[in-house]
Formats: structure tokens, sequence, C-alpha cells
């Protein structure tokens, strides 16, 4: 068979699986003397003894890091790991968060997050009858890697033997899908073309706009960023990995992560078709080139700039109300724009007053994450909290409650404005508890907690979400220690 053959025969796994190779290199010595936990590793991937794609992948020996050390030490490696690290671990020693996980990944084996699968673009489709189709050539060769002797344990790798049989090395890993991966180069340079336009229109700190023929383009991109999202992804579905609504539901981006256990991609390769049917609750697109839409869109940028911190005078927030008034006039909502959110979140006052002021309709209004004002203004209460041993500064909430906030509002999670106070609470106890391995009360008095309770408290009292501080089942494992 030639060496220079292409991708469209490479759709019949059991025929050409021969075919594609990994090499993989390792070497502990040339890494960060100061984080021996951490062993990077590089495949090169081979079609027919010809190179036509890498891997890159970091591996993260549990066992190696103290106790309580296991996100600090993420966080000094990269923000990648401890983006994951903080989502999907606890902190006492790196045991996973999640139930789907917790059968399978042990927390005295190792992990894998797996930063760059790149097949070349030759490699990455059929053509004629399979130009449609993503190749099997990723796919094969990241389960390659997956079951390569230095990741599985086995042979002089092995971890220890349990009844007979080898334990894996890595118990669990996790990929950031990336639709730069998937694109062609004439895509990339069109992108990147793309992106330093907007990021011009934007003057460089997203407080301009996009409008016109820019506008279309970068709307048709974002429509195009999700199908290479999902043609980055397919490798990784194909070998049991998947997106856990556990997290996936928390936000937009967390959409963006794969995770697997041993257990997961030691179960056949998944067909093309079947990958293409999973389905995602966030779509693992999640690069974001498009900044909010008309007036609503200038309206939450003009908000977000002003919401930097500085003194507001009369002369400056007279400033102010005239451009909100003047977007309003041109069709602008407060509601629609989630400008009042914004300013919440950034604990604002005088913008929450001049809001609500001029839209007060928009103090129950949700935001994309189902969110109400009173509910993000709850949640930025947490970054006062941590750092005063006082009352808990209520301005904003009590302003948004004089203004009519209804507490019996329910976020997606079926939590009120209570339940994320508890929800803070109770994450913030567990942390200090993980990490000092003492319990410690929340850092405001207790005077001002209680208060805090009463005023949020639903006519109706609490939900069961709002008790246990989470969404029942929510697929989060909570530790004791």
């Amino acid at each position: 068979m030639s060496n220079d053959i292409t991708a469209e025969v490479y759709h019949d796994v059991e025929n050409y699986d021969n075919d594609i190779t990994v090499e993989v290199y390792h070497d502990v010595e040339s890494y960060d003397k100061d984080l021996p936990a951490f062993v990077k590793i590089e495949a090169d991937i081979k079609l027919i003894q010809k190179k036509v794609g890498r891997i890159e992948a970091v591996l993260v020996d549990r066992t190696r890091i103290a106790q309580n050390e296991f996100l600090h030490m993420l966080d000094a490696f990269s923000n990648e790991t401890i983006w994951i690290g903080k989502l999907l671990f606890e902190s006492r020693l790196g045991r996973t968060r999640l139930a789907s996980l917790r059968d399978h990944d042990q927390a005295d084996c190792q992990i894998m997050y797996i930063k760059v699968l790149q097949v070349d673009e030759k490699y990455r489709c059929g053509q004629g009858v399979h130009s449609s189709h993503p190749s099997d050539v990723g796919a094969i060769a990241l389960r390659k890697l997956l079951n390569h002797p230095f990741v599985k344990g086995t042979h002089e790798y092995a971890c220890e033997y349990e009844g007979g049989h080898c334990r894996p090395k890595v118990t669990s890993a996790y990929y950031i899908v990336d639709p730069k991966e998937a694109m062609t180069q004439e895509e990339s340079r069109d992108f990147k073309d793309m992106s330093k336009r907007c990021d011009e229109a934007n003057n460089g700190d997203g407080k301009g706009k996009l409008e016109g023929v820019l506008l279309e383009e970068a709307d048709k991109w974002d429509k195009r960023l999700d199908d290479l999202g999902r043609m980055d992804a397919n490798q990784f579905l194909r070998n049991g990995f998947f997106q856990d609504r556990a997290y996936a539901e928390e936000s937009e981006n967390n959409g963006r992560i794969l995770v697997a256990s041993h257990q997961h991609w030691g179960q056949p390769l998944v067909t093309h078709e079947d990958a293409a049917s999973a389905t995602f609750c966030n779509p693992p697109d999640a690069i974001s080139i498009v900044k909010p839409k008309g007036r609503d869109g200038e309206l939450f940028e003009f908000i977000m700039g002003q919401c930097d911190g500085s003194p507001v005078d009369v002369m400056r927030m007279y400033t102010i109300s005239v451009e909100v008034h003047r977007l309003l006039h041109l069709g602008a909502s407060v509601a629609r724009s989630c400008a009042l959110h914004a300013a919440c979140a950034q604990n604002a006052l005088e913008f929450v007053d001049l809001l609500l002021k001029v839209e007060p309709s928009a103090v129950n209004g949700y935001d994309m994450n189902g969110c109400t004002p009173l509910m993000i203004a709850v949640g930025g209460i947490e970054s006062h909290a941590r750092n005063i041993l006082d009352d808990i500064d209520t301005q904003v909430i009590d302003k948004l409650l004089e203004a009519g906030a209804d507490k019996s509002l329910t976020d997606k999670k079926t939590m009120t404005a209570f339940g994320h106070f508890i929800q803070i609470i109770k994450s913030w106890e567990l942390c200090m508890l993980s990490l000092t391995g003492t319990r410690m009360a929340f850092r405001a008095t207790d005077v001002s907690v209680a208060a805090l309770k009463q005023k949020l408290m639903a006519p109706d009292g609490p939900t069961d979400s709002d008790k246990s501080g989470e969404r029942p089942n929510s697929g989060f494992i909570e530790y004791e220690y």
C-alpha cells in the first residue's frame, strides 16, 4: 500500500487499524523540577509509517502531590489544568467529583489531560463518497494512545496488580474541545482575519460594535464553529468520552470539556453515526466572537464598561443616564440586554438604581443561564464575604427587593436566590474543610448571615434544591473528611 494514501479509505477500522500507529515520547528529566507530579508526553500519529498528526498530553500523578495541595499544583501548571481541576476534582486528595466516574477513577492512579489531537488536513476527512465523514485516523490514534503501555500501565509501566490483573496507570482522561483543530488551513486564515476585523470594530476592548456585513460574517462563523467543535469532539466521542451534565449545565463554556474513565474507552470504538447522534446539553463550540447584538448589545457593553470601580459623581452619572436613555429610545431593553444582571454582578448600586428606574420590569428578568438579577447579586457577595469579618454588604440586594424582586423565582437547577446563598456558604465551608481539615464558619457575622437568609426566604419556603445547596442528584460527589 502506498505511503501517500489519503484518508478516503480510512472508514473501516477492522481492515485498516494496523496501518495507524502512535509513537509515544516522554521525558521526565526535562520537565519542571518544581512539578514532579506532571509528565508531558507527545505522540506522533503515523499512517503506513508516515507522520500525519500529533497528540500532546500531560499525566498527573496524584500520589506525588501532598494532601490539600492538588489544586495548588494544577494552578501552578496551567490555566487549563486548574479550570478542569476546580470543576471536576476535590482539593484534598484529587478525587473525582463526578458520580459518573466514581467507580472507575482511583485517586492513587494518574489522570491525563489531552491538550492537542491534531490530524493533518489531508487525513481528516474522506474524499468522494466519504467527503462528508470524518476519517478514522484521529479516533484510532487516540485509542492507541489510551491503550499504550505507558498510559495503560502494563509491562514495565505497570501500576500494580490486583487479583492477577494489571490496574491501569491512568484511570481518567479529559479534553477541552477546540473547533480550531478541525479547521482547514484556509478556514484558519479566514478565521484569524475575521477575528482581527471584529476586534478592530470592537475598538480592541469590546466596547465597540459589529454591524452590517461584518456582523453577518461573524454570525456565519458562529454556526460554523458549532460544526467544527462537533468534528473535533467526534474522535473523542467514538472512544467513550462524554459531556457530563453535572458540570456542562453550569455554564456554556464548561460544555467544551469531555471526560472518560478507562472503563469507557475500554469499550469497542463507537461508530461515526452513533457519535454524531450524541446529544449535548451545551454544544462544545464556545469560541465566541460575536458580541451581544443590536442596541441590546450596545447597552450591555456600555454598562459593563462603566462598572469599572471608579468613582461615580453627579456629572458622570448624568452622562451615563443620557446614554442609557438614548439606547432605550433606539429600541434597547434592560431586560433583554441583561444590563441589570451585569450591574448586579459588579455590586454597582448606582447603576442598579438607574436601570431599575428606567425599566422597573427588568427586576425579574432571566439571563441565558436562567438567573434573575437577585440571584446574580447574591452570588456577588461571595468575594466581599471572603475578605471581611463583619456584616455582608446587601445594598444591591435591598434595592432589588424594594423594586419588587420575586424571591420565589427559580433557576434551571430549581434554586431560588435563597438557595444561591446557601450554596455559597456550603461551598466556602467545604473548601475550608478540605484545605485545612477544620470546620470553619462562613466569614461573616452570624447576625448578618441570619438577616440575609430571612430577607431572601421565599413566602413558600425553600425548595428541595435550596435545602441541599445544589440541584438534587446533581451528579457531583460530596466527600466527608
